[in-house]
């Protein structure tokens, strides 16, 4: 028995070497990817933003709130739309919808949109009801025709954000009020240009007063990383 082990040893030394190498190299990877894990993420919808100045903008945020380095991020919508596993053009759907998901499970926190954007979106979620409410009197080629446009608006909206009544309370409202833009009544978002740490980053380069708005994400409106950054950006 002895002898056999020598053997195996002395047979299979390289081999062994290599898969203790293969197995050392495996628990770095999976310590280092466990480090790695985000608490909070911003995603500029438009992909237009100064991403390094984001990223610096970021970095103070860490500082100043005393968070763990490397814990938040600031990222660009063409990051996610164009992972490998969706290569082909016929599931441009499809990359919407896994997008999507990421503001309805916590893998996005806020998102950094434009006026424009969020008209259109109401515009698209007011006529999907009105075509749903509809369907029950019409045939079925014309539903289909219905579903099928329903799945093309639904590839044009980009995620779903909370309003802010779900994220702030009264208090924060009213103290926020000028940085608040509303939709329909409702407050949807904050200005981001109007922010004192927008300003001190990204200076008053935008195309109108209220081109970028700071959004909520759906799944993100109970997250206390979310007011932290509030305070953060606004400065009161």
């Amino acid at each position: 028995m002895k002898k056999k082990l020598e053997n195996f040893i002395f047979y299979y030394k390289y081999h062994m070497v290599a898969l203790i190498f293969v197995i050392i190299l495996a628990v770095v990877l999976l310590r280092d990817k466990s480090g790695d894990e985000l608490d909070f993420v911003i995603v500029d919808d438009t992909s237009c933003m100064n991403l390094t100045v984001a990223e610096s903008m970021m970095k103070d945020f860490e500082t100043t709130q005393k968070i763990k380095s490397g814990s938040t991020a600031f990222r660009y919508k063409s990051m996610y739309l164009s992972q490998e596993k969706y290569k082909d053009i016929s599931f441009d759907i499809a990359k919407i919808s896994d997008y999507e998901e990421c503001f309805t499970n916590g893998s996005i926190d806020m998102v950094i949109t434009t006026v424009d954007r969020i008209e259109n979106t109401a515009k698209q979620n007011n006529a999907k009801e009105l075509k749903t409410e509809t369907l029950g009197g019409t045939d079925t080629k014309e539903k289909k025709q219905s579903e099928s446009a329903t799945e093309e608006t639904k590839a044009t909206i980009s995620y779903e954000a909370a309003p802010l009544e779900q994220v702030l309370s009264k208090e924060e409202m009213s103290q926020y009020e000028k940085y608040l833009y509303y939709m329909d009544n409702k407050a949807v978002g904050i200005i981001f240009n109007k922010c004192k740490k927008a300003e001190e980053y990204f200076g008053d380069n935008y195309p109108t007063g209220y081109h970028y708005i700071l959004q909520v994400a759906v799944g993100s409106a109970n997250d206390q990383q979310v007011k932290k950054f509030l305070r953060y950006l606004i400065g009161e």
